[in-house]
């Protein structure tokens, strides 16, 4: 099932018309085509909705912060009057998520960014591991996956150099004035999960789970991240 674009591919909908919307933040680096079958699924029970903040007119295709990417959602928002009963995010989508930069009745963040210490260099390096490795154990959407980020870092590189940095100096302090449920992945390439890491998720609006995956399982594992999803919003 493909999904409803609209205004230039800022926004795509899957479901569309369900009652319950669900605001879909995805990872840096990657494309909605990514997600399709997680999407596919998550369209079974809610109207499922998709930014793109990269595809909005009036601004340069990649945010340089934390705080751009949440000024664009709000703009999105509020031209396309989405008013979401959930959000969901993963990797910088689901630090996004713990932001609230839009007000919902339940968050859910998978493989959240936390702070980042190691250097553009570093960070580039786990993205070629990172695609590489999911090329091997799953070449049809592994190979995908890691065309697309490398054809999004390699075309907006100042701007994505830019946006790390900006992750190693922005405040990381999540304090959600809703439920919000927390996984992250005991093997993620990215940001695996430490003593400071959990430190951050503790508030009183948290619900933190650590489970045996890697920073890429709701693009390899959609049934799972489905299952996981379904539970916390019921």
């Amino acid at each position: 099932m493909a999904g409803c674009v609209i205004d230039n591919g800022a926004i795509t909908y899957f479901g569309r018309g369900k009652s319950n919307v669900l605001l879909f933040l995805r990872g840096l680096g990657t494309v909605t085509e990514d997600y399709q079958d997680l999407l596919e699924l998550l369209s079974q029970n809610y109207e499922v909705v998709v930014p793109t903040t990269s595809k909005m007119k009036k601004h340069h295709p990649q945010p340089r912060s934390i705080d751009e990417y949440i000024e664009r959602l709000q703009e999105l928002c509020l031209t396309h009057k989405i008013e979401p009963r959930y959000v969901f995010g993963h990797s910088l989508g689901g630090h996004l998520t713990l932001k609230e930069p839009v007000s919902a009745e339940k968050n859910i963040a998978i493989s959240p960014i936390v702070p980042v210490d190691y250097g553009i260099q570093t960070f580039l390096a786990r993205a070629v591991y990172q695609g590489v490795k999911g090329s091997i154990f799953c070449p049809s959407k592994g190979s995908r996956l890691a065309k697309n980020i490398t054809w999004k870092i390699t075309r907006n590189l100042s701007n994505i150099i830019a946006f790390v940095n900006n992750l190693n100096s922005c405040t990381y302090a999540f304090t959600p004035e809703h439920p919000s449920l927390v996984i992250e992945a005991k093997y993620d390439e990215f940001f695996p999960p430490n003593e400071k890491s959990k430190k951050l998720f503790e508030h009183k609006n948290i619900t933190h789970k650590i489970l045996p995956k890697n920073h890429s399982w709701p693009n390899f594992h959609p049934e799972e991240v489905y299952k996981e999803v379904r539970a916390y919003l019921k």
